[in-house]
């Protein structure tokens, strides 16, 4: 009657991964790269996904917000959001800004300043969504169970 499964496919990180990966090919694209693979995009965290390459290239910090905010509007995606660069060799973050759908407030440093060719990974966490309301069948089970109950004592 009731099932405690929750749905897998989640339709907001699918089309994250699709705008994402368009992300990826179009940072290959600026490096002239036109035969590297984007990996898979992996979901991290909640609301946390990374996009990773097969080699190494060159990151244009002016072309990658560009390139992340068109993808991110053609898909209808959340426009709050935090990207880090990080280098692959120990992680640390070569390059990050952060975007809350208002230009005032957004924090866009190194504009003009390239990365030097190197493996990085790029992450994109989206902010500001919206809290998730787990389901509670708490009442509903109540409910059947003194119906149920009831039925029983007739």
């Amino acid at each position: 009657m009731f099932s405690c499964t929750k749905q897998s496919d989640n339709p907001f990180s699918e089309t994250i991964k699709v705008s994402l990966r368009e992300v990826g090919h179009q940072l290959l694209l600026n490096n002239l790269d036109s035969t590297s693979v984007v990996k898979p995009i992996i979901e991290v965290d909640e609301n946390k996904f990374q996009i990773s390459f097969e080699s190494n290239l060159t990151i244009h910090p002016d072309s990658l917000v560009k390139i992340i905010k068109t993808s991110l509007i053609k898909a209808s995606l959340p426009q709050h959001y935090l990207v880090e660069v990080l280098q692959c060799k120990d992680m640390e973050v070569a390059y990050s800004y952060k975007v809350m759908d208002n230009v005032d407030k957004d924090i866009l440093p190194c504009g003009g300043r390239n990365l030097k060719e190197d493996c990085y990974t790029v992450t994109v966490r989206f902010t500001n969504l919206p809290i998730k309301e787990e389901q509670n069948y708490s009442m509903p089970i109540i409910i059947v169970s003194i119906l149920f109950l009831s039925l029983i004592h007739i």
